[in-house]
Parts: C-alpha cells; sequence; structure tokens
C-alpha cells in the first residue's frame, strides 16, 4: 500500500492540525513530502512538532523516516 493510500485510509484519529498536515500532503503527492518538516507545517499552517508527531502516530521514528519510504515509493514507480 502506498503512502498516499495510507493516508487516505487510516483509521487513525487526527488532530485538527495533523489533519491539516495530511490534507496538505494528500494535495501536492509526493512532492509536499519531500520539502523539509518546517516547510511542510508553514504550507499546512501548523507548528514543525506537529509534523513530528504526526509522523509518530503513523509510525515512523521521525520526518526522516517517513521520507525515506516515500523516496522508496517514487524511486520504485
Amino acid at each position: 500500500m502506498s503512502i498516499r493510500e495510507e493516508l487516505a485510509n487510516t483509521t487513525v484519529a487526527f488532530t485538527s492540525a495533523e489533519e491539516k498536515i495530511v490534507q496538505v500532503l494528500l494535495a501536492d503527492y509526493p512532492m509536499s513530502g519531500l520539502g523539509t518538516a518546517t516547510r511542510l507545517a508553514r504550507r499546512a499552517g501548523v507548528s514543525d512538532p506537529s509534523v513530528t508527531r504526526l509522523m509518530s502516530k503513523l509510525g515512523y521514528v521521525g520526518f526522516a523516516d517517513f521520507q525515506a519510504r516515500l523516496l522508496t515509493e517514487v524511486e520504485s514507480r
């Protein structure tokens, strides 16, 4: 399952800040996940720690772990 599918179909309950991040990620997938965590946070209008918390909630060690998986997914296309 792709990260896009995971984000769109997850049963995880998101906070309003996390939901904003997910919407930004889905709206410009995969490019929005390939920049910095700070850039993603700014685009979503949330704090940097909100990005980190979301990644943890999704099962990633951090934003770098999320990006590594995203890059692997993009490269395999």
